[in-house]
């Protein structure tokens, strides 16, 4: 059959023309997933543009990127970086100063990201990409959500970051701030100088609507910088509510100094470590259910790079802390490693609400595997070790049971308030038991019989036995 050509109908033709603005206002428009770069001239290597970058390359539909790792490692930015409504993942390079706090405030993204270079050394060196928060006022480094509660923090991966903080009042005075974390990935991660009473990173539920489940934090550090030690600071701190938990927080390979928790529930510690001793308690635990700690190492002869200066030892010193104030401790199972010499190496305090769990470990120096059962107010079913001690003798915090032969003296310290000690005379002449520079019983000394002993202690101005 012979080709015809054939004309459009009038009417088909008006509808072409009619949609055609739209077809080629399509074709131009971007993808749903931008890829745009800092180059220091569409976007300069400012606050401004960097946010112009994360602005424009936010999609409704999936997360754009904004490159800033062309940024100068000497560049410094005069506001906060801030995200928008939309997810984005932002890319930082060698470094970036910071003269305001928060340097980085995502407060509504969902599914965004903050990723520094890959591969960087957090725990032996300082390469990567270095955060450093300067300014003014104090707050944090990046901050996650915001205090109202009217925005939170939802799947969220901050990583691969050295947070440098200049230190309260002068800086930044905390590592990362999140009012909220759901499904949140915090990896990878040093902060240094963390200033006293700052926090390495903090989570919070105090802001009202927010909420925190299935967070991971993995391979976290804090440390010193120009010897200046980390005083009162917090590394790590997760804080719910009486009515809104912190649930399902997984936690592996954080090493920082000072971990606090507080109403949270189903959490999971593994292979972290507390060892520099300038926070007392190292480890502290009020309202939690479910809590599983799995190779914790304590201890308080530290590992700080000898450079820096000695940091101040709390006293007391405290390890493990266990508050059943409130809605109290359930199901708190633990495998913690003491060293050292403690003030107290683990406190109960609070009436009754403590139940249903176990520590094992070896706290004091005391043989591995030994039981901790809980019971309201007291803990029933602990082994301890029995030492003979050489004489004269002063007791120290990894005594427990003290054997003593022969015509001698012991001394029991005023420095370790509350710790109880069993003295025994297992020899043929009586021992004196001495307080150091003060009374025991409101004598000068008591002298124990042999095959006698009792239980001693002190409340660091006199010392009692019983």
């Amino acid at each position: 059959m012979p080709f015809r050509p054939r004309f459009l109908s009038p009417l088909f033709l008006y509808i072409l023309l009619s949609f055609a603005p739209a077809i080629a206002a399509a074709q131009s428009a971007p993808a749903t997933s931008a890829l745009l770069r800092v180059d220091g001239a569409h976007y300069p290597f400012t606050a401004a543009g960097i946010n112009a970058c994360i602005r424009d390359a936010q999609q409704p539909l999936a997360s754009g990127i904004c490159d800033a790792r062309a940024m100068p490692a000497a560049a410094r930015v005069e506001a906060a970086i801030t995200d928008n409504s939309s997810p984005v993942i932002l890319l930082l390079g060698r470094g970036l100063a910071c003269a305001v706090t928060p340097c980085i405030r995502f407060t509504s993204s969902r599914g965004g990201a903050i990723l520094g270079l890959d591969g960087p050394d957090l725990w032996t060196g300082a390469s990567g990409t270095v955060l450093s928060c300067g300014g003014s006022a104090s707050g944090p480094c990046i901050q996650l959500g915001n205090a109202a509660g009217t925005s939170e923090a939802v799947a969220i991966e901050v990583r691969n970051l050295i947070l440098t903080l200049a230190g309260a009042g002068s800086g930044a005075s905390t590592g990362i701030l999140a009012f909220g974390c759901r499904y949140c990935r915090l990896e990878n991660l040093k902060v240094l100088r963390i200033p006293a009473g700052g926090f390495g990173i903090r989570v919070t539920l105090k802001a009202p609507g927010t909420g925190a489940q299935n967070m991971i934090l993995r391979n976290i550090l804090d440390d010193s910088a120009g010897g200046v030690p980390l005083a009162s600071a917090t590394g790590l701190s997760l804080e719910g509510s009486p009515h809104r938990y912190i649930t399902l927080p997984y936690i592996e390979k954080v090493h920082v100094n000072g971990f606090s928790f507080s109403y949270v529930s189903q959490a999971v510690l593994l292979g972290c470590t507390n060892d520099a001793a300038v926070h007392s308690p190292m480890l502290h635990v009020d309202n939690a259910n479910d809590f599983t700690i799995i190779g914790f190492d304590m201890e308080t002869s530290g590992d700080e790079p000898s450079a820096l200066a000695p940091a101040p030892r709390p006293s007391p010193l405290v390890g493990l802390d266990i508050s059943s104030a409130g809605n109290g401790v359930h199901g708190f199972h633990a495998d913690i490693t003491f060293a050292g010499l403690w003030s107290r190496a683990i406190k109960i305090q609070g009436a009754g609400n403590i139940h249903g769990g176990y520590i094992s470990g070896n706290p004091n120096g005391l043989p591995p595997g030994y039981p901790a059962f809980f019971a309201p107010q007291h803990f029933t079913g602990i082994a301890a070790a029995i030492a003979t001690r050489p004489t004269p003798y002063t007791l120290t915090p990894a005594d427990h049971w003290v054997n003593v032969t022969g015509e001698s003296t012991v001394t029991i310290p005023r420095a370790f308030p509350g710790h109880l000690w069993d003295v025994f005379n297992a020899g043929t002449h009586p021992v004196e038991l001495r307080c150091d520079s003060a009374t025991i019983n409101a004598a000068p000394l008591i002298r124990l019989p042999p095959n006698h002993g009792l239980s001693v202690t002190s409340d660091a101005s006199s010392c009692f036995a019983h």
